[in-house]
C-alpha cells in the first residue's frame, strides 16, 4: 500500500456557527485549499471574436491546474476529508504559516460576516491539502476531531 492522501479541514471552536455555517465554511476551505494546488496564471492574447465577451482588453488571465500525484490519487479515491477543531483565529493563522512553509495546499477562510458576527469579517476555518498525509500530519496531528 503506498502513501495515503488527506485533506484537513480546521474548524476555529471558539467561536459560535450554525451548523449550515459550518458546513458551508469547511465547504470553502476544502474547495479554496484544492484549487490553490498547482494554480498557475497565464497570461493569453484573446481571439478578436471573443474580445467582447471579456472587456476591451488585449489579454486575459486565465488559470490553468497542474493535477500532481497527491491531487491525482485524492481525486481518484475516497475524497478523504477529516475536520479537526483549532482553538482560536491565532491557531488557524499559525496552521496556515506552517503549511505555506511546507509547500502544502492551504486556504485560510474569512467570513464577510454578512448571516453571523455582526458584519465583522471572521476568519472561521482552514483547509490543508489534498496532499500526503504523513506530511499533513506534520502540522496538524496534535489537534482533535472538531
Amino acid at each position: 500500500m503506498g502513501r495515503q492522501v488527506k485533506q484537513i479541514i480546521v474548524i476555529r471552536e471558539d467561536i459560535t456557527m450554525p451548523v449550515g455555517k459550518i458546513a458551508s465554511q469547511a465547504a470553502h476551505a476544502s474547495m479554496g485549499a484544492l484549487f490553490s494546488l498547482g494554480r498557475i496564471y497565464e497570461r493569453q492574447m484573446i481571439d478578436k471574436d471573443l474580445i467582447g465577451l471579456f472587456s476591451e482588453a488585449d489579454h486575459v488571465d486565465f488559470c490553468k491546474f497542474v493535477i500532481n500525484d497527491p491531487m491525482k490519487l485524492w481525486l481518484q479515491n475516497a475524497f478523504t476529508k477529516i475536520v479537526l477543531a483549532g482553538k482560536n483565529k491565532e491557531e488557524l493563522i499559525e496552521l496556515e504559516w506552517k503549511a505555506k512553509e511546507m509547500g502544502l495546499p492551504v486556504a485560510l477562510i474569512t467570513d464577510n460576516g454578512k448571516t453571523c458576527f455582526n458584519n465583522i469579517p471572521t476568519i472561521t476555518a482552514l483547509g490543508i491539502g489534498p496532499w500526503w498525509s504523513d506530511e499533513i500530519d506534520k502540522i496538524t496531528g496534535h489537534l482533535e476531531l472538531y
